[in-house]
């Protein structure tokens, strides 16, 4: 048996002649297979839809191509052969041609021939990325395949083809994330009564915000990649300091055979997003906040290996502030007591129980870095009053903010 899909073919009728490509067409084969052939018309996924390659190979096949589609990285992946885990994302890739001005001029790159694609794919395996081993494969003429491999991966991410040319290619941007994925805590929704639960004031607004709720916002900023920091200087209290090989020789003396006014960097990034536990912080702060992976390294510019690399998990307090009419999220004292170290680089092959050591004299020093990336969160206007604040503090389980409403001067 044959199946053959004349795939694109639907089209108007022209005002000339009142026919369809098709039908002005000559097709002396596809009418002599039609004469001995059963035919039909296939709405692949609904009226209106147009389906992409993926969802509509699915569909000719009997898959539901909603609740079984897969992407088209992965279709591509798995027919030239690469195997693929549930950890992978896999991408479909498209070479393209690019202006002087850096806009798309042909979105195929005039088809190229399959063999300067091969020799592209070659280039552009060498490259390598901080968490996720990295495979290219070529399919034919313009197509290629890009496998990452690693764990934590998301497919969240936006295509960069702007489907026209004449305009830039799209920025790989995350997606929404799964914010039902985060981590839940049981809490029992509080009561508001006429005073503040602390202090006993009276208040015009009380807005709160349970654990979970906070969780599903830190899993957002994690995926959308924030949380993150890369320092290039750092406060022993007395000033910054540019972070230097000279400055890092004198916490680890093996970086003294790097030339001393080298700059170099401290990469702070969560591997995993930071839950709120729902208990109150170590030292009696609003909250407990368990960061899980976060890795700090030290990277070699001149290397995809860093000269160090930490994982650590830190349990900290968290704290909220209302400053200007916004929201801030302050993070706690950080107690060396709280914080686990795992060293998983460390080609300057330095002492283990001294960079250790270090790790757990700096740390503190680079969570208020951090704790900016947090951000600050304004709260919506509430016709055109002012929202002076009385008191924050915990109503039954949840954080929760009372304020005052008062006129604008």
């Amino acid at each position: 048996m044959v199946l053959v899909v004349a795939d694109g073919l639907g089209g108007l009728p022209h005002p000339k002649t009142g026919k369809t490509e098709l039908e002005t067409a000559r097709t002396p084969n596809l009418d002599l297979l039609a004469a001995d052939s059963l035919t039909g018309l296939s709405v692949p996924v609904g009226p209106g839809i147009t389906p992409g390659s993926g969802p509509g190979h699915l569909a000719l096949f009997g898959y539901d191509p909603i609740s079984s589609n897969i992407g088209r990285g992965a279709l591509s992946a798995l027919g030239i052969g690469l195997p693929l885990s549930a950890q992978d994302v896999a991408i479909r890739l498209n070479f393209c041609t690019l202006d002087a001005g850096g806009n798309v001029a042909d979105r195929r790159a005039g088809r190229i021939e399959t063999e300067l694609n091969r020799k592209l794919v070659a280039e552009l395996s060498d490259i390598r990325l901080d968490g996720a081993a990295v495979e290219m494969a070529t399919e034919s003429q313009h197509r290629a395949v890009l496998v990452l491999r690693g764990e934590g991966l998301s497919p969240l991410v936006q295509e960069t083809d702007p489907q026209k040319t004449g305009v830039p290619p799209l920025p790989p941007d995350p997606l929404a994330p799964d914010l039902l994925a985060s981590y839940h805590v049981d809490e029992t929704f509080p009561t508001y009564g006429p005073n503040t639960p602390m202090g006993g004031l009276p208040y015009g607004l009380g807005l709160s915000i349970s654990s979970s709720a906070f969780n599903q916002l830190l899993k957002a900023e994690i995926e959308s990649g924030l949380l993150r920091a890369t320092l290039t200087e750092i406060d022993l209290g007395f000033g910054p300091i540019p972070i230097t090989a000279g400055f890092l020789s004198l916490l680890v003396p093996q970086f003294g055979s790097i030339p001393p006014a080298t700059p170099l960097t401290i990469e702070i990034e969560p591997a995993l997003a930071p839950v709120v536990t729902g208990n109150d912080g170590p030292f009696g702060e609003l909250a407990e906040m368990l960061i899980p992976h976060l890795l700090i390294r030290i990277p070699n510019p001149n290397s995809a290996t860093p000269y160090v690399e930490f994982v650590i998990e830190v349990t900290v307090g968290l704290e909220i502030d209302f400053v200007g009419g916004e929201l801030q999220f302050l993070l706690g004292t950080l107690d060396a007591g709280y914080i686990l170290v795992a060293i998983t680089e460390n080609s300057i092959n330095a002492s283990e129980a001294q960079l250790t050591n270090v790790v757990l004299t700096v740390a503190p020093l680079l969570f208020p870095s951090l704790a900016d990336s947090l951000g600050t969160f304004p709260l919506p206007d509430f016709l055109g009053l002012q929202l002076p604040l009385v008191e924050i503090g915990k109503l039954g389980e949840y954080m929760s903010l009372f304020v005052n409403l008062t006129p604008a001067p």
